[in-house]
């Protein structure tokens, strides 16, 4: 080995420490295990994985450790509001060691959710919470280096969270500059409104400092791994610690007012079912089982049109969702393909040429088809899906081994129009099935309503693989023809429509 490749050698083992011994750190602060920890600084280095990240050392010792604030975003990313449901940092673990006993997976669950999901409790709570209020909002759970510094650092969602309730615009800021604004706490005896600061400190040259923010006292009335919750209310910050004593009925409602029934919002919808519901009425299909029939029957007994619209079907201010009782299918929320100016694969046929599989359908032969679902963890086609909450942007990515590309864009603005548009009410109607003189027949029985859903809590929803996107369609590989059975956002069961659409209430059809 001659003196250039010793040096060379040299450079690359001390890097590869100096990332080891920052993973070492980000662990304790966190409480991460140590694969966790590298994968943290991996991803926050700009690599996919820790032994990505060693290859990239390889052909660039000199790259610089991540900044704190980089970590902080790829951490918090992995963090989910609501759900049972393993981070991808589980996942990868899980994919590596599919060996491990249940009982080491449930003690790095235990110890994951410490700092990346809120646990049992806390999650009751937040569902309180957001009976009494549902917009926007964001978790930080609280560390020794925030109270001890007096500083939470202020995410993208919350630094426009902040500019969009016109309470803080952090890109004008000028480091070194303490702004104040009042902020609504909430505590053990109902709330105060807080002396809060807003700032960017000051940081190396052309560069700015971290937005931050932090309640004056804050430290004294909190301790130390508390989550809270932080949203906008009439313009104002709001900070909720997520403890019993502090989130009580009482507490929430001398500040948001009592809980509103959403049901005579729908009552007439409810009469005009009630005029079928109870009996069994004829499928518009009869002589045939699809999936779409019990939703085409009960649109045309209201007398509205079938048809894929784009705002809510009933009068444009209830969607219609209907499902067989005996349905598990995932309950689709909107249609919506990707912003092809903005994506790398330009069109829906595109996309299944260059990721579909050879038909097998008996009249599709020479098409591609694909009808897969995209979630979390990459899928047998290598797709899965990433929220950029720096970009504002729900990515689709494609991977083979330690390379990953985008394939696909959604904007943030278009997803949130569009959840808005199609679910301002949303009533969720059951039917049971019967053959009756071998024709189908359906029953109307019940109907959930839901409202309001929240859009930072539907990507956190995807972050968790709770809504997905199927692919459903296919294209003749040298000719024109196409299957386009709809491509959608979707909810992966019913039993979570509450995670994103808050408090449900159940109307008895009979």
């Amino acid at each position: 080995m001659n003196i250039d490749e010793r040096l060379r050698f040299f450079v690359i083992k001390k890097a590869l420490d100096m990332f080891e011994g920052k993973a070492i750190i980000v662990g304790l602060d966190y409480e991460l295990y140590d694969y966790q920890a590298k994968l943290v600084i991996a991803q926050a280095s700009g690599a996919l994985t820790w032994a990505d990240l060693w290859r990239r050392l390889l052909n660039e010792p000199l790259l610089p450790l991540p900044e704190d604030s980089s970590i902080f975003r790829v951490i918090e990313k992995h963090s989910s509001p609501l759900g049972d449901y393993r981070t991808a940092l589980i996942h990868r673990k899980n994919k590596v060691d599919n060996n491990m006993s249940d009982d080491n997976i449930n003690c790095q669950e235990q110890v994951s959710n410490k700092r990346f999901l809120p646990n049992g409790n806390e999650k009751e709570l937040i569902k309180k919470v957001q009976k009494y209020i549902r917009n926007n909002y964001s978790l930080v759970r609280l560390t020794f280096t925030m109270l001890d510094k007096s500083t939470i650092d202020a995410s993208k969602p919350i630094c426009k969270m902040f500019y969009d309730n016109d309470i803080f615009n952090y890109e004008t800021a000028i480091d070194g500059d303490i702004s104040y604004r009042n902020v609504m706490v909430f505590n053990r005896d109902g709330h105060d409104l807080i002396k809060t600061s807003f700032y960017r400190p000051k940081a190396k040259p052309h560069k700015k400092g971290d937005p931050r923010f932090w309640p004056w006292g804050f430290k004294k009335s909190i301790e130390q791994d508390t989550l809270i919750y932080i949203t906008t209310f009439e313009n104002t910050a709001v900070i909720i610690p997520l403890t019993e004593p502090v989130c009580t009925d009482a507490h929430l409602e001398s500040v948001f007012g009592s809980i509103i029934s959403h049901v005579n919002l729908v009552e007439e919808l409810i009469n005009e079912i009630k005029q079928f519901s109870g009996r069994w009425v004829k499928s518009c299909n009869p002589s045939k089982k699809s999936p779409k029939d019990v939703g085409d029957t009960l649109e045309l007994l209201l007398g509205l049109d079938i048809n894929n619209r784009s705002d809510a079907d009933y009068k444009s201010s209830i969607e219609l969702k209907a499902k067989r009782s005996s349905s598990k299918t995932a309950d689709t929320l909107f249609s919506q393909v990707p912003d092809w100016n903005v994506s790398p694969i330009k069109s829906v046929r595109d996309m299944m040429l260059t990721y579909g599989y050879l038909s097998t359908h008996k009249q599709r032969q020479g098409y591609k088809d694909l009808f897969v679902t995209v979630s979390n963890i990459p899928n047998p086609q290598g797709l899965f899906l990433e929220v950029d909450y720096d970009a504002e942007q729900v990515v689709q990515y494609h991977v083979i081994g330690s390379k990953k590309e985008v394939t696909a864009i959604w904007l943030f603005e278009k997803l949130q129009g569009r959840l808005i548009e199609k679910h301002p009410n949303t009533a969720w109607i059951i039917a049971d099935e019967t053959l009756i003189d071998g024709e189908y027949h359906f029953n109307y029985n019940k109907l959930e309503l839901t409202s309001n859903p929240i859009f930072s809590q539907f990507l956190s929803l995807i972050e968790q693989g709770v809504v997905r996107y199927d692919w459903r369609g296919g294209y003749e590989i040298d000719g024109s023809g196409r299957v386009d059975k709809g491509h959608a956002f979707r909810l992966k069961s019913p039993k979570f429509r509450d995670e994103l659409f808050g408090e449900i209430e159940t109307v008895s059809l009979i």
